[in-house]
Order: C-alpha cells, then sequence, then structure tokens
C-alpha cells in the first residue's frame, strides 16, 4: 500500500539556526483564532450500566453493562490506533452491534475450546467467534486471540500495528475507505452476506460514541477552543509572525537546501516559522513530474518534527506539528497560507467555515499510509 515517498523530502532535513522574532501587532484569521482539532476525544472512565437509542427503523434498543463495557473496549482501542477518528471508531461499533448485539460470543459446535474463555453467550454462525463474529479460518487469528475483545477491536482496525497486518484487511487496510459509508466500510471489513445490516444500528452507534468519549464525539470532526480537556496540546504559541509586505512571487533560491526556488511569500513564510519553531525539519522545492503540486512552483513546503519519513510520529512530535500547525493557521492572513495538511486532515482557507476535514488523500496518495495521509510530515502551500 505505501507510495513512493515524497520527493521533496529528503533524507536528511535541513534545520535552520534560530533567529529573533519580531513580535508586532497583527490581526489573525478571525476563524482560527484559538481552535484545534480534537481527533480522538477522551475516552471516559468507565462506561454507564445502561443505555437506550433507537435505530434506523424504530427500535429501541437497551445496551447492558456488559455491552457496553464491550463498546467501551472498542472506542478505547480505536482511541490508541493511529489513523481511526470518530467516523473509524462509529464503523466498528456498528459493525459489532450488528454481528454479536455488542457481545463476546463463543461457538461451541465449532471450537468446543471457545467455552474455556470469557465469552457472553454461544452462537453458530459457520466458525464465527466474537464481537466481530471474526473466522480463524479466514485467517483473523487463533480461538485464543479471537475470544479476547481488545484483539477483535484490533484486527477489526487493522492497519501498520494491526495483528493481521493487512491480510486479511482492516478498517485501515481499506485504499478506498474514506469514500465509503460507514455501512459500506463496516462491510468492506466483515464481507456479510447481508451488506444492508449496518446502516440500521448507525444512530445506536452514534449516541454510544457520544456516551463514552467527551467533546462532541457524535460529530465528523470536533474543534474545541484551546483550554478545552481533551484538545490536542497547542499550549505556549510563539508571538505573531512579521506579516508578509512585499512584491509578490520571485524566485528566490530555496533556504531548506532542495537547489530549487521559493517564491518571495513562501521565503518569508519559512523564515518566520523557522525562527517561531526552530526544531523543526524542512524540505521545499521539488520537481514533482506530471502531478499537480505547489513544490514545484515554490509555494510549497513538508515539515517534520523529529520524526522519521514513513513512520508514524510519536505522542510529542505529533503535539509539536499540531503547536506549528495552529500557529499557521491563525496567522494564515499575515503569512499568505492557502492550505495545511497534518496527521490525516486538511484545512483551506477557501473552506475555513468548515474547519479540519478528514484528508483522503487528494486523488494522488494513500491517506492510509504515514506519509499519503501526511502524518510524517505537515504539508504547508502558500496563496502566491
Amino acid at each position: 500500500m505505501k507510495r513512493p515517498l515524497i520527493a521533496g523530502l529528503v533524507a536528511a532535513l535541513l534545520f535552520a539556526p534560530s533567529v529573533p522574532l519580531l513580535a508586532v501587532a497583527v490581526l489573525a484569521h478571525p476563524a482560527a483564532q484559538a481552535s484545534c482539532l480534537n481527533l480522538t476525544s477522551t475516552v471516559v472512565d468507565q462506561a454507564p450500566g445502561q443505555l437506550s437509542a433507537t435505530t434506523v427503523d424504530g427500535h429501541q434498543l437497551t445496551l447492558d453493562a456488559v455491552q457496553l463495557a464491550h463498546a467501551h473496549t472498542i472506542v478505547t482501542v480505536g482511541s490508541q490506533t493511529h489513523g481511526i477518528d470518530h467516523d473509524g471508531m462509529l464503523i466498528a461499533l456498528m459493525a459489532a452491534l450488528t454481528e454479536s448485539s455488542m457481545r463476546m460470543l463463543a461457538n461451541t459446535s465449532v471450537y468446543p475450546e471457545s467455552a474455556d474463555h470469557p465469552h457472553d453467550g454461544d452462537a453458530s454462525d459457520h466458525d464465527s467467534l466474537g464481537l466481530f463474529q471474526m473466522r480463524p479460518r479466514m485467517g483473523w487469528g487463533t480461538v485464543a486471540e479471537l475470544m479476547d475483545p481488545t484483539y477483535q477491536a484490533q484486527a477489526f482496525y487493522g492497519g501498520p500495528t494491526g495483528p493481521n497486518r493487512g491480510s486479511p484487511p482492516g478498517l485501515l487496510d481499506l485504499p478506498n475507505r474514506h469514500q465509503l459509508t460507514p455501512g459500506q466500510a463496516a462491510q468492506a471489513v466483515e464481507r456479510s452476506a447481508h451488506p444492508g445490516r449496518y446502516d440500521t444500528y448507525e444512530p445506536v452507534a452514534r449516541t454510544i460514541l457520544a456516551t463514552l468519549t467527551t467533546g462532541s464525539a457524535a460529530g465528523p470532526v470536533a474543534t474545541p477552543h484551546l483550554d478545552a480537556t481533551g484538545c490536542v496540546t497547542v499550549a505556549g504559541l510563539p508571538p505573531a509572525p512579521v506579516p508578509f509586505t512585499g512584491t509578490p512571487g520571485g524566485r528566490l533560491n530555496d533556504p531548506t537546501g532542495t537547489g530549487g526556488f521559493v517564491t518571495r511569500q513562501t521565503a518569508h513564510l519559512i523564515a518566520q516559522t523557522r525562527a517561531a519553531f526552530p526544531d523543526s525539519g524542512w524540505a521545499c522545492w521539488s520537481p514533482r513530474p506530471g502531478t499537480a503540486s505547489d513544490h514545484p512552483l515554490g509555494r510549497a513546503c513538508d515539515v517534520t518534527f523529529g520524526n522519521p519519513i514513513g513512520a508514524f510520529p510519536n505522542q510529542a512530535q505529533v503535539a509539536e506539528g499540531w503547536r506549528m500547525t495552529t500557529w499557521l493557521q491563525t496567522h494564515a492572513d499575515a503569512l499568505h497560507v492557502q492550505y495545511l495538511i497534518w496527521d490525516g486532515h486538511i484545512w483551506s482557507l477557501s473552506r475555513d467555515s468548515e474547519g479540519w476535514r478528514p484528508y483522503h488523500g487528494g486523488g494522488m496518495h494513500d491517506p492510509a499510509t504515514p506519509t499519503g495521509g501526511h502524518y510524517d510530515h505537515l504539508h504547508i502551500s502558500n496563496r502566491q
């Protein structure tokens, strides 16, 4: 699934020496002030003892403490899995509700030993087991593994850290998952003979997700204030940059060492942002033949935060990326920022009212990979 690494990201990204930052009064972009993205929300410590919700076809379901404990496991595992956001957790909850009514099911007719593991009942659907009714004979895992709710959730999400390494494919292993509805995505993982069932449980899954997480978990993206609980840290942002006031365009030597050029606005953005975040690695110009890219026009840069290209960054590096991204978004007008892509999400000036949106690869990249999804680097594009 990995695509070729972005040409503009050289093996050893250069660091610029720190220079004094001139703090002047400058109007920040209004909609970008004091905002950041709550990617996972904080999972509540304990699930409630009971929860009622209504399906699409009007049936009211009441989930008990056992079912909600399993739902809590699914959401917790999702919050700890790179690339899984609220939509991913929603899909997993829909699948488990459909497949097992959110119960850990043994299958003693095929695997008598499944009764030796903690379970909430016995079923006999082929050789399926557990919350997601996964089949050992299809390669999902051993009986012992599939009778573990945490393992089943990890297998459903899949991805580079999933137990099956993409075979069978979990949610993160679906190259087109962002083009699918939640029900279609659940079906793509489960491969059920009854693909239309998953949509029935979407409102129930949304109610569960909103109950088990803080923040606006029922919506696709939450954008709390800087000091809100659960918000990706953006504390201690640098002072405002000096706004660009020169003549647009031009061709200056790329100061990041690519051998190419950047526009005057981009050179100004590089200088201001490097001064504010001196421990960041930069590469800007690259030829990118055959692609619609701002890099060969000298209007785009890729930034890393001490992490290697091709691997998911650690928590501290993700946080530092969000600090820079929030600062750039806040001062988009002063620095002529057109759009930003980071950590699987995109923000653009032209669609500012929509806030941060999931990034689907732009038709060029595989968003499930560290580089294609822009988890390992921040992309910055300037207007000119």
